[in-house]
């Protein structure tokens, strides 16, 4: 009877044996498996870390090279010298045709660079312009300007509508929308009245029904009228042309 209990003793003591050992070669396992996740999980980490590291870099040295130019200045440079296809696909030319277009007009009509743009960037928004019929221009509602209308007058009303064309006329204030289609006309002033005054008119007059330009809209205007709030005028620097009689041709002379 002794012997029995001798056997199932040692009989359970093995049993508890294998299953300590069993356990502990389970949490081996376990803990073998977590580190080979741990260190895969640091590689990925370290490899999206390099990789996010070369763009910073490369970015940095795209920052560095056009550090004081506009970021119109920067993709004109890339669309000339980095990917053809942009220049086309942007400008209706390849950039060989668009800078000996360039020059053409630099050398033969006298372009010149702004003060902030360069000629190859007020080229490239102009055929933007032309290529996509778009502009820079979302919240302007329409243009105004004045045109002097001949007028048969008595001689004794002939003075007073004699103005700088130098016979009678009407100075007559128009202004139209970007359908060509005009949303107000003012006729009837003298020749000898300029055009900011008829505006001015035509703004403070309770009795003219004028179009006012809504909050953050505006018209444009030439350079004869104020450049205000509702009303774009161009910038008026000594070096700036923009009538045909500035551009002589000096082949010419006209």
């Amino acid at each position: 009877m002794d012997e029995d209990l001798d056997i199932q003793s040692q009989f359970n003591s093995d049993s508890d044996d294998g299953s300590e050992s069993t356990s502990d070669s389970s949490d081996e396992d376990g803990i073998a498996k977590l580190e080979r996740d741990t260190l895969t999980w640091l590689m990925y980490c370290r490899v999206a870390g390099s990789l996010v590291n070369q763009y910073i870099q490369s970015s940095r040295r795209r920052i560095r090279r056009f550090q004081n130019a506009r970021s119109g200045r920067v993709f004109m440079i890339t669309a000339l010298e980095d990917d053809p296809n942009i220049a086309f696909c942007e400008f209706r030319m390849y950039p060989p045709m668009f800078v000996h277009f360039t020059h053409i007009l630099r050398d033969e009509y006298e372009l010149q660079n702004g003060q902030d743009v360069d000629i190859y960037e007020q080229v490239g928004m102009f055929l933007f312009i032309l290529a996509h019929g778009k502009g820079y221009r979302q919240d302007c509602i329409g243009a105004i300007d004045g045109t002097h209308v001949k007028a048969v007058l008595p001689a004794s009303e002939r003075l007073h509508f004699i103005g700088r064309k130098g016979y009678p006329s009407q100075n007559v204030l128009a202004a139209c929308d970007f359908n060509m289609c005009f949303t107000f006309v003012l006729p009837g002033t003298t020749g000898n009245v300029h055009d900011s005054r008829i505006l001015a008119r035509a703004i403070h007059s309770v009795d003219i029904n004028f179009p006012q330009p809504a909050n953050g809209k505006y018209y444009l205007v030439d350079s004869g009228f104020a450049h205000r709030s509702g009303y774009m005028a161009p910038y008026k620097g000594p070096d700036i042309r923009y009538h045909f009689q500035e551009f002589p041709a000096e082949q010419n002379g006209r």
